[in-house]
């Protein structure tokens, strides 16, 4: 997505985290069929291709950056140092 194109990539694992499916790319049952049906997709129609790289380069640039994750990071160690601090029972 970093690099403006669409996205072909299996559903489960955290692809639909990542990927939006339609939008950023497609996601897709893990067979060689179903790549090959997105590929032959985004060639046939290439300005709807350009269109979902520009919208995955928006994304990753929104979504997946440095200052974002380690906002991330420390909201995770302030969960954890919150529950620390509650008396044990």
């Amino acid at each position: 997505m970093a690099v403006e194109r669409p996205v072909v990539a299996a559903r489960g694992w955290r692809c639909p985290e990542i990927v939006v499916d339609g939008e950023t790319g497609w996601l897709v049952d893990a067979t060689p069929e179903g790549v090959a049906a997105c590929l032959e997709a985004a060639l046939r129609d290439r300005e709807r291709s350009r269109r979902m790289g520009a919208a995955g380069r928006r994304r990753v640039e929104a979504l997946f950056t440095s200052p974002r994750r380690a906002a991330l990071v420390e909201g995770v160690y302030a969960g954890v140092l919150a529950k620390e601090a509650l008396p044990r029972r």
